[in-house]
């Protein structure tokens, strides 16, 4: 009988041993292994280590194998190969392990490498699903993020409160009330710088004040008096914020004409929003809807309403713009992320 006839036998006789170490070594997702595939991959193993002619280059084909069934750890691997080494050379002689030993080494190292190529090309293919998941995702985020600037822009436009936007001191734009309220169109501001608006639209008294404001950025809000274009003067509440406007991070000021016979608006730390109604009234000043902010939010509709309801109350205000103005003027950030 030959030395693999000899060993082969030896190794049928222990054919249960063998299969105990597949349990022993469990998925990376913590499942036992199949256990009829296991029995038929270590038959696999054990058949190509008796072959005559020997040919390592078959451990590549059960490695490939491994890869796709199991998908082990080179850690996990390496376990596998001391376990079935172990069991596969206990009971033998000197001169069966003499014969057995390099053809195991070859045909391990032959395994890895059929192992580490199929991982690779899982690996390349999970690399490339993950980065059209990324692209997706930003596409998205990017669209998301256009949406609400369109909203944004819309409603600027449409509040009765006037707004400036400028970007490092120079004026981009302002909307319909800067015009209806203190005269000035587009034309007179759009290209002017701040200091230039400054010169023409406030009280010499109040320039200085102003002017420090501005270099302190300081974000809370002030009372001032602004001139129209034909020289009469406005009592306003003024706030500036960052924002961002057509990808751009730009500066947007309010100027809220002030009627001091009205009940004032509580500052932030007055109004003492929770956070889930400050998400709210983000989402309320970048023009969404109430269905549309259940929706982003993940809550009900009537959850929605019952947190707007609660904003007009704690700001003391009646209507969706007032609080709009109120968010765009004493907000922390005005960003649209949140």
């Amino acid at each position: 009988m030959s030395i693999s006839e000899q060993i082969a036998d030896q190794w049928a006789a222990r054919q249960k041993e063998f299969e105990v170490v597949w349990w022993l070594l469990p998925r990376i997702q913590q499942e036992a292994v199949d256990q009829d595939v296991a029995a038929k991959l270590q038959s696999r193993i054990t058949a190509c280590l008796l072959m005559t002619p020997f040919h390592a280059e078959s451990g590549q084909q059960v490695g490939s194998t491994l890869a796709q069934q199991f998908g082990f750890h080179l850690e996990k691997l390496g376990q596998l190969q001391q376990l079935l080494a172990e069991q596969l050379f206990r009971g033998l002689n000197e001169t069966q392990m003499a014969w057995l030993a390099p053809r195991l080494i070859a045909f391990w190292s032959a395994m890895t490498v059929g192992y580490s190529q199929v991982l690779q090309q899982l690996y390349a293919e999970e690399q490339a699903a993950q980065q059209q998941k990324l692209l997706a995702e930003f596409q998205r985020l990017t669209e998301q993020a256009t949406e609400s600037e369109e909203r944004f822009e819309a409603l600027f436009m449409a509040s009765a409160q006037p707004v400036f936007l400028h970007e490092n001191g120079r004026i981009l734009t302002i909307n319909h009330a800067v015009t209806q309220k203190f005269g000035y169109t587009a034309e007179d501001l759009v290209g002017e710088t701040v200091q230039s608006l400054i010169q023409k639209m406030t009280l010499p008294a109040e320039k200085a004040k102003i002017l420090k404001r501005m270099e302190s950025g300081r974000e809370r809000p002030y009372h001032t008096q602004c001139l129209t274009k034909e020289g009469t003067a406005v009592a306003v509440e003024a706030a500036a914020r960052y924002t961002v406007y057509r990808d751009r991070t730009v500066r947007m000021v309010i100027l809220s004409p002030r009627d001091d016979s009205a009940i004032p608006l509580p500052e932030l730390d007055e109004a003492n929003l929770s956070e889930r109604q400050q998400a709210v009234l983000h989402k309320m000043a970048r023009g969404f809807t109430d269905k549309e902010i259940a929706q982003c939010l993940d809550v009900s509709l009537s959850t929605a309403i019952h947190h707007k309801a609660e904003i007009f109350a704690k700001l003391h205000v009646t209507t969706r713009a007032q609080a709009i103005t109120w968010a765009w003027q004493k907000l922390p950030l005005f960003d649209f992320s949140i």
